[in-house]
């Protein structure tokens, strides 16, 4: 899908964890965003993550925002549960109204002020993807720019996370919250890139052919995929090396986030990513203006 995208801020957090996943209260106390009273960990995340974005003090009423995650509400969805079915109790009110997937992206509005077209959107490790080609459609219908976030949380039992995704008990996890302030609009501010496509191809030599044809000066092969349908010796392009944010569905936004702080102007970067259970390979070309 041709996006022609531009992005004009972008900034985020995330953890490695190894044992138990960090209290995020401290952190979330030392931004000048205050979440809503008894708010779960995927909204303190998403607000952490939008309080390392640039630009969103300026925030129109009618921004328009879009939450991607992989997971959603995890922990507030595993305890209700629990609570049902191990404890044979009925969830609170807040513990139900948490676990509605949708509820986040109300939250964040609410913290930031703003009241434009929400979406929150789940596609498994594609999901930025997907909320990306949603913005490169409303930036034709909403004169200001859009926040695009990706997001995902840990819960606190990883044993039983890493059984979830089926994940090996070694592997190191991780959590973040990117967001990426793109769209048109902006007549006070220039891009920092723009996203020219984005969209899936059925194998490895189609996407191996697409990259040959664009002019691929990087690219980022994410964990999703590693070496078991793409090695970087086939591809056009030097293999940008970010450090690992540890595996969560929504690392993309990580990795894309970080490789807009590395390139240069004139730099065409391929992140290539895809979904676990899936031979479709997802390409994101990305432009650093």
């Amino acid at each position: 899908m041709i996006l022609n995208l531009p992005i004009y801020a972008c900034g985020g957090v995330s953890h490695q964890v190894t044992d138990q996943p960090p209290r995020l209260k401290p952190l979330i106390d030392a931004t000048s965003l205050r979440p809503p009273r008894r708010s779960d960990r995927l909204t303190q995340l998403g607000l952490l993550g939008l309080a390392a974005c640039a630009g969103i003090e300026r925030l129109a009423k009618d921004t328009p925002l879009i939450l991607a995650s992989g997971e959603a509400n995890l922990s507030s969805t595993i305890q209700v549960n629990e609570q049902i079915y191990l404890d044979k109790t009925i969830p609170s009110p807040i513990g139900f109204i948490n676990s509605v997937n949708n509820s986040t992206a109300f939250y964040l509005n609410q913290v930031l002020g703003i009241s434009g077209r929400t979406l929150t959107v789940s596609r498994d490790q594609c999901s930025l993807e997907a909320a990306l080609q949603i913005a490169s459609v409303w930036q034709h219908e909403y004169p200001a720019p859009i926040l695009v976030g990706a997001v995902d949380e840990l819960p606190a039992d990883l044993r039983q996370h890493r059984l979830r995704m089926q994940y090996s008990q070694e592997a190191i996890l991780g959590e973040g919250s990117y967001w990426f302030y793109c769209g048109s609009g902006r007549a006070d501010a220039k891009p920092i890139a723009s996203i020219g496509y984005c969209g899936s191809l059925g194998n490895r030599q189609a996407a191996i052919e697409y990259m040959q044809a664009h002019n691929i000066s990087h690219f980022i092969i994410t964990e999703t995929l590693g070496n078991s349908r793409l090695s970087q010796d086939e591809l056009p392009g030097e293999p940008l090396d970010l450090a690992s944010p540890g595996l969560f569905s929504t690392q993309n936004g990580y990795y894309l986030a970080k490789a807009l702080e590395r390139l240069s102007k004139g730099d065409r970067l391929c992140l290539i990513n895809g979904k676990r259970r899936s031979s479709r390979i997802s390409l994101m070309i990305i432009d650093r203006c």
